[in-house]
C-alpha cells in the first residue's frame, strides 16, 4: 500500500476567480433594472406631461366655447383693451380671461388668469384673416393684442392663448415653444408649452346690444 498523501491546500489564482466572478449571476436583475430605470422614468414623466398638456388643451377648448358663446349672444361685451372696470355685461379684458378660466378644472382659477392671454377682434367675413401672430420664434408679444368684439352681427374672432409650465427636466423642457412673454409690463423669461384655441362666429344681430368701446 501507498502511504496516504497529505492534501495540500492551494488558493485559487486570479483567472479561477475571474471564471467564477463570470458564472456568478448574482444581482443580475438589480444591474438590468439600473440600466432601464433611468430611461424609462424619463419616458413616463415625458408621457404623463404630454397627457398634462392634451387635457389642457381640451379644456381650454371646452371653456373658451362657452366664453364665445356669451359674447355670440350679447350677454358679454368686450369694449377695448382701455377699459379697467366691469359695467354689466362690459367686461375688462381681466374679467373676460377670468370667465373663461372659472370653466377649466385642470388649474386654479388663479394659476389660470396668470397664464392666459387673450384676443377678441372683428373680422370682415369668414374669410379675411385677423392677420394676427404675436409668436416672433419664442417670443410671444401680448402688446397687439386686441379686446373688442364689435357691434351687434359682426363676425367676431375670439382667441384664447394658454402658457403651460413646463418643467426644466431634460427631455421633458425640449416640449417648450416659448421663452419670454413680452406685455405692457414688461418681459418674462421661462419655459412654457403654448395652447391656442380660436372661436370665430357672428353675434346676434340684437340691436339693444350697443358696444361702446373702439376697435383695434
Amino acid at each position: 500500500m501507498y502511504p496516504c498523501k497529505a492534501r495540500t491546500s492551494r488558493k485559487p489564482n486570479f483567472i479561477s476567480r475571474l471564471r467564477r466572478l463570470g458564472n456568478d449571476q448574482a444581482g443580475a436583475a438589480a444591474v438590468e433594472f439600473s440600466i432601464v430605470a433611468i430611461p424609462f422614468l424619463f419616458l413616463v414623466c415625458v408621457a404623463i406631461e404630454l397627457a398634462l398638456i392634451l387635457i389642457m388643451r381640451s379644456c381650454l377648448s371646452s371653456a373658451l366655447a362657452v366664453a364665445a358663446q356669451e359674447v355670440r349672444v350679447g350677454t358679454v361685451i368686450a369694449t377695448g383693451v382701455s377699459n379697467t372696470t366691469s359695467s354689466g355685461s362690459d367686461l375688462d379684458v381681466a374679467d373676460f380671461e377670468q370667465l373663461i378660466c372659472n370653466n377649466i378644472f385642470l388649474v386654479s382659477t388663479t394659476t389660470c388668469a396668470q397664464q392666459i392671454q387673450v384676443d377678441v377682434r372683428t373680422l370682415s367675413s369668414y374669410n379675411s384673416s385677423s392677420s394676427l401672430n404675436p409668436f416672433s420664434g419664442q417670443t410671444f408679444n401680448a402688446n397687439g393684442l386686441c379686446f373688442y368684439s364689435g357691434q351687434a352681427g359682426a363676425i367676431v374672432e375670439v382667441t384664447a392663448y394658454y402658457f403651460w409650465p413646463v418643467p426644466s427636466i431634460p427631455l421633458i423642457s425640449m416640449l417648450s415653444t416659448t421663452t419670454s412673454i413680452t406685455s405692457g409690463s414688461g418681459t418674462t423669461s421661462g419655459a412654457w408649452f403654448a395652447l391656442t384655441s380660436t372661436e370665430i362666429f357672428k353675434s346676434e344681430p340684437d340691436p339693444n346690444i350697443i358696444n361702446s368701446g373702439t376697435g383695434c
